[in-house]
């Protein structure tokens, strides 16, 4: 179980690995969506940077570079949300994948529901335990169906957001 170990070269190609899918996921380029008004570039929201600096601006996501984004989801995706406590890189993937689309507690939440413990939107040693001492194929489906049936109720809740549902599903079947 790793819900405590020292920073490693394989904990590094682990999160590349996973970083680097995320990225191809989410794209290069600002999306200003007017719809909804958001705005991102790699993935990183202006909603996000403001959630860490309010005094954020558009400029600063269209001057992002990759390697910005990747110190952003190192710092607060991968280390700050614990997704290196999780032994199976399906799951990891999956976890940070959904992080960045939908939010680390929510997906958080949705990863603990999978596995059958508190669901708190914090990924702790019990969580962590849970899933990795668990059966990996078994809480990934679950942690998926979960997730789907979370794009369903944003897409009928939201009509701005109902033409994403076909795209978070696609992205979803990913692993």
């Amino acid at each position: 179980m790793s819900t405590h170990k020292p920073f490693t070269l394989e904990d590094d190609a682990r999160f590349k690995s996973v970083i680097a899918r995320v990225l191809i996921n989410e794209g290069s380029h600002i999306v200003d969506n007017k719809a909804t008004g958001e705005v991102s570039k790699y993935g990183i929201s202006l909603a996000f940077l403001r959630g860490l600096r309010n005094s954020a601006t558009k400029e600063e996501i269209a001057a992002l570079t990759v390697d910005g984004a990747k110190h952003l989801y190192r710092l607060y995706f991968w280390n700050a949300v614990g997704i290196w406590r999780i032994d199976d890189d399906k799951i990891a993937y999956k976890l940070c994948d959904l992080g960045v689309n939908m939010g680390p507690a929510t997906a958080v939440k949705l990863l603990q529901r999978a596995a059958m413990v508190k669901s708190d939107g914090v990924l702790g040693p019990i969580t962590a335990t849970a899933v990795n001492e668990g059966d990996a194929q078994l809480i990934l489906a679950r942690f998926m169906d979960f997730a789907e049936s979370c794009y369903r109720i944003i897409a009928t809740a939201d009509p701005n957001k109902g033409d994403f549902l076909a795209g978070w599903l696609k992205r979803l079947e990913q692993v």
